[in-house]
């Protein structure tokens, strides 16, 4: 099999770095010290920046986070933004001048904070109480967040556990009378649920808009006004194997009125307004009840919020939006990823296929899919400029951990430059073998 654009990159910067084949080590569980793992990139409105997390093995034997930002022309590599130590998800303001982030410096109260792109000290948006700040967005005007923010279970506070301290009494045990209540990576929450909270971006005040979700598994977009949400969620008691339940809702800021959208049954998630105004897309299917981990694929599909009126942009193709890559060396996301083009005429979409994962472009009017990046690689999506030329993701593949790229795009593809090479120089010190692909086909003659 013929030699990956990747692979010979990965032997060229061997070479130039003047390390001998010979010289070369394997790979130990030492190395893990060595890495460097990046993620979350966002590109600045006039994509002229791009902010990003970085992690690694500190010495007290934990990840330490902290955030990154590069000039995307190569003016000014990547350099140190915030050391917090626990800092992830940022995010550019409308306007380019701030970057909110979640920062967890008390490990059991993450907060919203917020920093000057040119400098500064970093300050406190949010004064959640104890609990876990899944994600966020910027309305559009800039002048509000919303925060999914799930509260800790009272009994299992830090000042609960004090108070049982210093009275001398055990732990109790916990009662559970819902079959949702811990996750790997997340631990126990017995019954307690994400829920959607307004935040002022300047004073921090907050005010709770949604809560009715019975997993907490919701996502959000807002509209271009800033007046609405768009909310996918499942209200169903049994949500956990009714997920054909999901619905989708128009939330009105000011009023908190709930106006459902008219959909068939089916799942849907990841749901993304278009700039227009006109459109809803969102992940999903539209054939009735089916299970969580069904093996039909999940569509691209779009919709009218005012009549309902829904169709597939990806029916007739075989991708699924929930097809994902899982490796050990980046942020593992299963949800859809995809983000309308600022003409509003096609999105930008995370296709998973044959083993790779690439950006492609998705047309509204006739859904034609166009990939933009090639090879032997996973391209995890990040965010597109205001001007629509420019696009954020991480790259890597089986012989190469994550880094962060900036795609110039076009009508044809994706031209990836590189903005970051953190690890280049731990690769050109280890004999990795490259990888081979092998076909097999079946007795019905499909290839697999």
């Amino acid at each position: 099999m013929a030699q990956s654009q990747q692979e010979k990159l990965e032997r060229r910067r061997g070479k130039d770095r003047g390390v001998a084949k010979s010289a070369r080590t394997g790979v130990v569980p030492e190395d893990i010290l060595e890495l460097r793992y990046v993620g979350r990139p966002h590109l600045s409105p006039d994509g002229r920046r791009v902010v990003f997390s970085r992690r690694h093995v500190g010495e007290k034997n934990e990840y330490v986070s902290d955030l990154w930002i590069a000039d995307v022309g190569g003016l000014a590599g990547p350099r140190p933004f915030t050391n917090g130590g626990r800092d992830s998800q940022p995010r550019f303001s409308p306007d380019g001048r701030r970057v909110a982030f979640v920062r967890a410096r008390e490990k059991e109260k993450p907060q919203l904070w917020e920093m000057a792109v040119d400098g500064g000290e970093a300050r406190a948006l949010t004064s959640f109480p104890e609990g876990s700040i899944r994600d966020f967005a910027w309305s559009p005007d800039g002048r509000h967040l919303v925060v999914s923010f799930r509260e800790q279970d009272g009994a299992w506070t830090e000042q609960a556990r004090k108070a049982r301290e210093e009275k001398g009494l055990s732990e109790p045990p916990r009662v559970i009378d819902d079959w949702w209540y811990r996750l790997d990576g997340d631990g126990y929450f017995n019954a307690e649920r994400h829920r959607l909270w307004l935040v002022d971006a300047e004073r921090g005040e907050r005010r709770l808009l949604y809560g009715a979700d019975t997993l907490g598994h919701f996502s959000y977009a807002f509209s271009p006004d800033s007046e609405r949400l768009a909310i996918t969620t499942n209200r169903d008691p049994k949500a956990l194997i009714k997920p054909w339940r999901d619905e989708l809702l128009v939330l009105e800021i000011e009023s908190r009125g709930l106006q459902p959208v008219s959909l068939p049954e089916g799942r849907k998630a990841q749901v993304a307004w278009s700039p227009d105004g006109r459109w809803l897309a969102y992940a999903g299917r539209t054939d009735g009840p089916d299970g969580a981990y069904d093996t039909e694929n999940l569509e691209l599909l779009v919709c009218d919020p005012r009549h309902g009126e829904v169709r597939s942009l990806t029916a007739a193709t075989d991708y699924c939006l929930a097809a994902a890559t899982l490796t050990d060396t980046a942020e593992v996301d299963f949800n859809p990823k995809f983000e309308w083009a600022p003409d509003s005429k096609s999105l930008l979409v995370r296709i998973g296929w044959h083993g790779e994962t690439h950006a492609a472009r998705v047309e509204l009017a006739g859904g034609r899919v166009v990939f933009l990046t090639r090879g032997e690689a996973d391209h995890d999506l990040g965010n597109v400029s205001r001007d629509g030329r420019r696009i954020a993701l991480v790259r890597s593949t089986a012989t190469r951990p994550p880094e962060i790229f900036v795609g110039e795009l076009s009508a044809r593809g994706a031209r990836l430059k590189p903005v970051t090479d953190f690890n280049g120089p731990w690769v050109a010190r280890r004999a990795i073998a490259p990888i081979q692909s092998h076909w097999i086909t079946s007795a019905d003659g499909a290839r697999v």
